[in-house]
């Protein structure tokens, strides 16, 4: 990946393109991440929006964004979560993330609950 790009997808290219473009340890932790995700919440589209892969279902509820030496999972609504047994990042009204440096630490993350427990307050909100 050109340098340029930093990370975000380019314009006219798919998400799996851009994966497969990816640095090899950013590919890894990407991979595993949609992975957990599409498993976690089965019902939530993976969409382009801000040139990041995105994850929806009523409202956005998941991104990934690849930094420097990290991935960073953006939770939409990650304020209202319950917290974690990991610290969400983040000081905004609304959004939280957990910056992720290696593939191998994502099993340590409980990052399916909460995936889970953005969609059940998304689907909540939607009331």
């Amino acid at each position: 990946m050109s340098p340029e790009m930093k990370g975000k997808i380019p314009k006219g290219a798919t998400i799996d393109q851009w994966v497969k473009d990816l640095a090899p340890d950013k590919r890894a932790i990407v991979q595993e991440l949609r992975k957990i995700i599409k498993k976690a919440a089965p019902q939530a589209k993976e969409v382009i929006m801000y040139s990041w892969p995105w994850y929806k279902v009523n409202q956005p509820i998941a991104a990934m964004i690849v930094a420097g030496d990290h991935v960073t999972l953006e939770l939409y609504r990650g304020a209202n979560l319950k917290p974690a047994e990991v610290p969400l990042e983040g000081t905004g009204k609304t959004m939280r993330h957990l910056k992720i440096f290696d593939a191998a630490e994502i099993k340590k993350l409980p990052i399916a609950e909460l995936i889970k427990e953005a969609v059940e307050f998304d689907a909540a909100d939607k009331k």
